[in-house]
């Protein structure tokens, strides 16, 4: 294997391209897990891998370290699979082209993986490094993050004794995460049966693309596109003018990312207005999303002949029922605007057998207000005769500024850059309330580099960044 990065003293910074090279997609983490346990197998230390692949690698601590409390570290090894629309990167056998920019690591035309990967990196450098001073080490690598939370909630905790936990998967340096949102997600899923063609028609496919997406918790606020309620608005718009019957629909990969992309294929008898119905809404788009997404568009093309379609009435429901589920910012904080308080994300949308599956996500820094919603989706649903399934639900915490974690990282920090910690609350979930729950309390903070446009194939992380949190943590478990 080639590297691109200067290791000298910095064994993590290889550890992250071994990472790399490794694919790792939520629910495909078994070789990156096998990696792990190999790792610590090497090195002769204690580890457990469970059957969903989570992995628990204890270390004991430095001479002198052996009466302090131990420390827990965490992170997820799972990452989110996203690519340009032109790569040919299969995220199954690939690895991911690393390379770096203007002091920036990157990936070539896909998402890099820093999120979590820089944090299983850190990990690992310090599991390694056999002179670094620290207290007996409790190191849990997760899986199934990015798609729910799956893993933490198989985790053994009768194998964890911690009480103080650094969790790694933190995005921006300095500014220790302090509160994150509660979350619900799964999917809608409407029952449909199919007619078989019985002669040739005009088949065609509307793509509605050049959005940035996004992280559904990160850029919800931005109002950025859905591609998802693009198409639906586009299809209503064209059920004016003529009938036509749906073959498939597909948009959005992962529930917990804004859609920037999504495609219908359909038969129309008189595919005429739905040239005009195109231009206009391509012109609507435009304006509309001029500031935040100056490249959308949605084109029509011929498509493959296909061997059955949706009844008329049943793409009628989907589509109007469509139109009117709610995505985006439900209510942002009053004092900080740019704050959301409470979100909804239009994920997914496909059809798999005979059902449309809609990934869909409540994410709320109030428990109150996800029940609130998820009742309003309740009756919404009632009418178009559409069920839930639940695939994920997890809490979020609430820490404080000032407990004994928090004031080591913060003299730490201080005493590196002259600068204090910054507070911040995130719209996001992450593991740690599901292990703080696990463990019955725990006293955490979170330490990582600045990254950048996580969840899209603009991700990038800054290497000097990168840097200084890996030292930050060292001297944080030095001073435990």
């Amino acid at each position: 294997m080639k590297y691109i990065l200067d290791h000298k003293g910095k064994m993590y910074r290889k550890f992250f391209e071994d990472i790399a090279a490794i694919p790792h997609e939520s629910f495909k983490e078994k070789a990156l897990s096998d990696y792990i346990v190999k790792f610590a197998q090497d090195r002769g230390l204690w580890c457990h891998q469970d059957e969903v692949w989570n992995v628990i690698v204890k270390k004991p601590a430095y001479k002198g370290y052996e009466k302090h409390p131990p420390v827990m570290i965490q992170g997820h090894i799972d990452m989110v699979c996203v690519k340009t629309a032109e790569s040919n990167h299969n995220f199954d056998t690939d690895p991911l082209k690393l390379y770096v920019e203007d002091g920036f690591l990157k990936a070539k035309d896909t998402t890099l993986g820093a999120d979590c990967g820089h944090g299983i990196s850190y990990m690992l450098g310090i599991l390694d490094d056999k002179d670094l001073k620290h207290p007996p080490l409790e190191c849990v690598f997760t899986v199934q993050e990015e798609v729910g939370i799956g893993g933490p909630k198989y985790l053994d905790y009768s194998l964890l004794t911690a009480k103080r936990l650094i969790f790694t998967d933190s995005m921006e340096e300095g500014r220790p995460e302090l509160s994150t949102t509660s979350v619900l997600g799964g999917n809608f899923i409407k029952n449909i049966h199919f007619n078989k063609y019985e002669k040739q028609e005009n088949f065609l496919k509307i793509s509605a693309e050049g959005m940035k997406g996004g992280h559904a918790a990160v850029d919800i606020n931005s109002g950025r596109a859905n591609a998802i309620k693009v198409i639906s608005r586009l299809l209503y718009n064209i059920l004016k003018k003529t009938d036509i019957k749906i073959c498939d629909i597909k948009g959005g990969t992962l529930i917990n990312n804004i859609p920037n992309k999504a495609e219908v294929v359909f038969s129309c008898m008189n595919p005429e207005p739905i040239n005009d119905v195109i231009n206009k809404m391509n012109a609507d788009l435009k304006f509309e999303f001029r500031d935040s997404d100056a490249d959308i568009y949605v084109k029509l093309e011929k498509a493959d002949c296909c061997e059955r379609y949706l009844d008329e009435e049943t793409v009628r429901k989907i589509i109007e029922w469509l139109q009117l589920i709610p995505t985006g910012t439900y209510m942002s904080s009053p004092t900080e605007p740019d704050f959301p308080w409470t979100s909804r994300n239009l994920g997914t949308i496909n059809i798999k057998d005979d059902k449309v599956i809609v990934g869909y996500q409540f994410r709320s820094s109030m428990k109150s207000h996800i029940d609130m919603l998820f009742d309003e989706q309740k009756i919404l649903c009632a009418i178009f005769n559409i069920d839930w399934e639940e695939k994920f639900s997890y809490p979020g915490y609430v820490a404080e500024a000032g407990t004994p974690m928090y004031k080591v990282y913060e003299k730490v920090y201080e005493k590196a850059t002259g600068k204090k910690l910054i507070d911040k609350h995130i719209h996001a979930g992450t593991d740690v309330g599901t292990i703080i729950k696990g463990m019955g309390g725990l006293d955490v903070i979170g330490i990582g580099p600045n990254t950048y446009k996580f969840h899209t194939p603009d991700e990038c992380m800054e290497l000097e960044s990168y840097d200084r949190a890996y030292r930050y943590i060292v001297k944080v478990l030095e001073n435990l």
